[in-house]
């Protein structure tokens, strides 16, 4: 009896492991429970629930301005290079004109004292002097009409060393744009108002230090650091990705209306103030002053949070907007089902039941076995939706949606910063010259307000780039000979030129994010955002260097980009009406 007994006990054994076996042979890793997130519709729906149903409301007033005059101050600054970085006329400091030799001016037309050269006396034989000519011994003299201390003018940064400037500018953009996808990285990972914040700080602190410090090497090396700290488009991102989608065209034009009227004042302070140093310290601590102001107003994104998973902050700061706007929301606002594992419907968990009453023992190594597949399988979701640079590189959708909106981006930053940097050399006043570049961009954004209202966003995109491409390349025009004085093409061009760029880039800040889908659209913007550092750092040789050879060269370069940059744009699809995309997968639909 003990015999059979015993031989009984294996055979119970192998049955439990075959049930075991074959318990976790149907039950596989895709069939394991995964926790679901909000698609791009339902987040839409819960941004619409914490706005009035007619307007916005306070919350979105108050974000929309804080994040305007964020990012006019944080790139303000920067935009001031078109007066610290302003070369006026010059020649070498000598006691007499008559020591200086004369060069043609290509542009002018004339002859005019030489920038770099004067005549050096050798030899005396009775009444026959030998002349030489050598550079600048003694310095420059500058002229100051306009005006006063500027960045080049108080290092001497001419005639060798004349591309000192344009070179800094190179490095700066280099520097900031290694550093951008490192903060998409953490903006995706830890938040973006974290690292909006600690960037933020760096830019600050470092921008006033290259106003206070007194050489050239100290200046230059704040000046390149500084751009490691650039953030002005992550508020921009918190502010699309808390508004509902029916604000976020409006919002994106009214952005570049308020941008456009602070840089008003840009050319009103140059005219009063003469003192590049001056200037930098003004605008930083207005930057300074507005950083602390969007510090306690700019939340953290609604969408971030929704995406991550963080159901705990994104209810929480829910209410408090809703509370902000007199809205009354249930307690909790957000459906909890959207963030618990999906029930499965094939019957699974009655299988695992049952083979876990029949099991006994082997139930807990059977139900630590699936414990561990599923951890590893969120973990596998979690590492697939980190990889953001892997999403945009394997769908083919992606890859053009990236090129084209990338490629856009450089046409759009090298001929509205190109523009901006050559108004101060075109005929008449530069302080005039650089409103008209600034004040052409209000009639442009006005327009746009209507058109992505109206058309949506693909086909004004186009419209204005062509409209600014054909108006630079009038600038051939200069070539034709009237019977009038012509001085007024170079502006004219240059001005209608700036009206279809401006209007272009305000509507591809509102369309390249919709192009993007959450988990990738701040490394998508990233790379767009490298793209335009690309094209900052071709914007100092296509104007400065350029339009010192002859004016109409960068202007007509400007035109022709961009007239082939609007071809590509025909393949993108159209945003107007749709919510912010969550995945690939909905943008591959489209």
């Amino acid at each position: 009896m003990e015999e059979t007994d015993v031989d009984d006990e294996p055979i119970e054994i192998d049955l439990l492991l075959a049930k075991q076996h074959s318990l976790k042979s149907t039950i596989t890793e895709e069939e394991i429970e995964i926790p679901h997130k909000p698609t791009g519709e339902e987040i839409s729906q819960y941004l619409e629930m914490i706005n009035p149903p007619k307007s916005p409301g306070r919350f979105q007033i108050i974000l929309f301005v804080t994040v305007s005059l964020f990012f006019s101050a944080a790139t303000g600054v920067g935009t001031q290079a078109v007066y610290y970085g302003y070369t006026p006329s010059h020649h070498c400091n000598v006691d007499n004109m008559s020591h200086i030799p004369e060069d043609f001016d290509a542009t002018e037309g004339i002859n005019v004292p030489s920038s770099c050269s004067m005549y050096s006396n050798l030899t005396s034989n009775g009444t026959n002097v030998t002349l030489e000519v050598v550079s600048c011994q003694n310095g420059w003299t500058y002229d100051r009409t306009e005006f006063g201390q500027t960045f080049v003018t108080e290092f001497d940064l001419v005639c060798a060393r004349s591309s000192y400037f344009e070179t800094i500018m190179t490095i700066s953009s280099v520097v900031c744009g290694i550093s951008t996808p490192i903060q998409s990285y953490l903006t995706d990972r830890f938040g973006r108002r974290k690292v909006f914040i600690i960037i933020f700080t760096i830019e600050r602190i470092l921008s006033f230090g290259y106003a206070v410090f007194p050489t050239l090497p100290l200046v230059s090396t704040a000046f390149i650091i500084s751009s490691i700290g650039y953030a002005g488009s992550i508020p921009i991102l918190i502010m699309y990705e808390s508004l509902p989608e029916r604000y976020r065209g409006l919002s994106g034009t009214m952005l570049n209306l308020i941008h456009m009227v602070i840089m008003g004042f840009f050319p009103l302070t140059g005219w009063l103030i003469h003192e590049w140093r001056i200037l930098i310290i003004i605008w930083n601590t207005f930057a300074a002053v507005v950083g602390v102001v969007g510090y306690w107003l700019i939340p953290e994104s609604l969408t971030w949070l929704l995406s991550n998973g963080r159901v705990a902050e994104a209810e929480k700061l829910m209410q408090k907007i809703a509370k902000f706007n007199k809205i009354n929301l249930p307690q909790p606002a957000l459906k909890n089902e959207l963030f618990e594992p999906k029930k499965k419907e094939n019957g699974d968990d009655d299988k695992l039941d049952a083979a876990v009453a029949g099991t006994g023992c082997c139930a807990v190594g059977i139900g630590n076995d699936i414990k561990l597949k599923t951890e590893k399988s969120k973990k596998k979701i979690e590492k697939s939706e980190k990889s953001s640079i892997r999403e945009l590189i394997r769908s083919k959708t992606m890859i053009k949606i990236t090129c084209i909106i990338s490629g856009t981006y450089l046409v759009n930053n090298i001929a509205n910063g190109g523009l901006s940097y050559i108004a101060p050399y075109l005929h008449g006043n530069m302080h005039l010259n650089n409103f008209l570049m600034i004040i052409v961009e209000l009639p442009a954004y006005i327009v746009t307000v209507y058109a992505v209202e109206r058309f949506g966003r693909k086909r004004p995109t186009i419209g204005f780039m062509l409209i600014g491409g054909i108006g630079l390349l009038l600038s051939l025009t200069e070539f034709i000979k009237f019977e009038v004085e012509q001085t007024w093409i170079p502006i004219v061009t240059a001005s209608i030129g700036k009206f279809g760029i401006s209007g272009s880039y305000a509507i591809i800040y509102l369309y390249g994010p919709e192009l993007f889908p959450t988990n990738v659209r701040s490394t998508g913007m990233a790379v767009c955002s490298v793209s335009e550092l690309i094209g900052s750092m071709i914007v100092p040789y296509t104007s400065i260097y350029l339009v010192k050879i002859a004016t109409w060269i960068p202007r007509v370069l400007y035109g022709f980009l961009a007239i082939v940059m609007a071809i590509p744009i025909f393949l993108l699809p159209e945003t107007k009406g749709k919510p912010l995309p969550e995945t690939v997968k909905e943008i591959e639909e489209w």
